[in-house]
């Protein structure tokens, strides 16, 4: 009789188990992770898709572009491939960022134009975030910081905004 009970729970719980959320999203699994890349812009930290980073410089010698639109700080060499470098915080809030000791040239790659450098005021650590935790926004700023942010992380040390690579690239390479 006690198998039977146990049989018929189980094809209960089958029928009346939850799947997601009771205002009926469905549940992302929670194995399944993205990496990012913390950088700082101005004191607050973002993330960009690690996937899409090639490599970080520390204090590469830049070579300034006359004539550049205002957010190209200018070009470097990197083992012979010249390299434009573009300052995100100026491009995303139109000021200018510090340069300092903890500035740092982010070199993405783009199959389509190549590589880039992207200059940050510095660099926090590279996160492992569950997809479950990557929610997309509309986020209404007063900088221009919301053309750039589509999606949000949530962390148990906060809630980033994840950089939107393909918006920044449309932005630097006019067709």
């Amino acid at each position: 009789m006690n198998r039977l009970a146990n049989q018929s729970m189980s094809v209960l719980d089958g029928i009346f188990a939850i799947r997601g959320d009771l205002d009926g999203d469905t549940v992302k699994d929670e194995r399944v992770f993205e990496k990012f890349l913390g950088c700082f812009l101005d004191g607050q930290q973002y993330l960009m898709p690690l996937v899409r980073v090639e490599e970080i410089l520390m204090s590469p010698k830049i070579t300034f572009v006359p004539h550049a639109a205002p957010f190209v700080v200018g070009v470097l060499n990197l083992r012979g491939q010249i390299i434009t470098v573009v300052d995100l915080y100026r491009l995303i809030t139109t000021n200018y960022s510090a340069i300092d000791s903890a500035a740092r040239v982010v070199i993405i790659e783009e199959p389509k134009i190549g590589r880039l450098g992207i200059l940050v005021n510095g660099i926090a650590n590279v996160h492992s975030i569950a997809v479950s935790r990557i929610e997309r926004q509309n986020i209404a700023t007063r900088e221009l910081v919301d053309d750039y942010l589509t999606t949000m992380a949530k962390l148990d040390s906060g809630v980033f905004g994840i950089l939107d690579l393909d918006r920044i690239l449309s932005k630097v390479w006019l067709p």
